[in-house]
């Protein structure tokens, strides 16, 4: 037997009550937070159950690959130290090239020096011949003078190879005492005479420097203003150099004069003491 039709609602469309027969409304739950807490679940690691065990994040190897600017960085820095080694080892070479030339110089400053020791001990060994051992006893302060010259300056005053001086040559230019200071003008500028232009008796000279310069039709323009002279002592050192013709003479004629003064003060005073 059939239920008897209900009659349609008035609303146009059934409620789930008015369908289901005995249905009751039950009220709508908040699912917000169960659902936020699904999604959390989600988001936390998943841990595989199947197949092999993977390595976990801390065991896995790290990816090695290029890095461009490390790299670059470490090519300029390269660079810089091997420019660095380049200039550090120049820098000794360098030194050692000069450290060598250096011991060069002073061997043949060694060598010089000896040959003109040998060569001093031999003229004053000449020096001491019969004649000249005589004359030296009669007037000791001229010997006193010549016992200080270096060998060059030997050959500027006297002009003769040594084993040729004679008391008469010696006397020429330093009187029969060596007391009084005498000033020579030597009539020729010779390399023999170390291009001397002018000298004193107790050695002093002054030594053109640049006589191609000044050479004229005639000979050398000694005065001439490009002239330029060095001052040197009787014991070979120079005193003075770039000196014009005028200050050179002036500096010839004092200096030649101080040091006459001086010698026969020493020359005295170690004459007295020895008595």
């Amino acid at each position: 037997m059939k239920p008897p039709e209900q009659p349609p609602s008035s609303g146009g469309q059934k409620s789930l009550r008015e369908l289901i027969p005995g249905a009751t409304r039950v009220k709508r739950r908040d699912v917000s937070s169960s659902s936020r807490m699904s999604i959390g679940k989600l988001e936390e690691p998943l841990e595989e159950t199947d197949g092999p065990e993977a390595p976990s994040q801390e065991s896995r190897p790290e990816t090695i690959g290029p890095a461009p600017f490390a790299s670059a960085n470490t090519e300029i820095e390269k660079e810089k130290a091997i420019a660095g080694l380049r200039l550090t080892i120049e820098r000794i070479q360098h030194e050692l090239a000069k450290n060598r030339a250096q011991r060069e110089e002073e061997e043949i400053l060694r060598k010089a020096l000896l040959e003109e020791l040998a060569e001093m001990d031999r003229r004053k060994s000449i020096l001491t011949s019969p004649e000249l051992k005589k004359d030296r006893e009669k007037n000791p302060l001229k010997y006193f003078l010549i016992d200080k010259l270096h060998p060059r300056n030997i050959q500027i005053l006297f002009v003769n190879d040594v084993k040729d001086i004679s008391v008469g040559i010696i006397n020429n230019i330093m009187g029969e005492d060596g007391r009084e200071l005498k000033f020579w003008d030597p009539k020729f500028i010779e390399f023999d005479r170390d291009e001397a232009v002018h000298f004193s008796s107790n050695g002093f000279y002054l030594k053109i420097t640049n006589k191609k310069e000044v050479q004229v039709k005639d000979g050398t323009a000694i005065d001439s203003p490009k002239a330029r002279y060095e001052l040197v002592a009787p014991d070979g050192k120079i005193v003075s150099g770039g000196l014009n013709h005028v200050t050179g003479k002036e500096l010839l004629w004092q200096k030649a004069e101080t040091y006459q003064r001086e010698q026969l003060d020493l020359f005295e005073r170690q004459k007295g003491g020895s008595n």
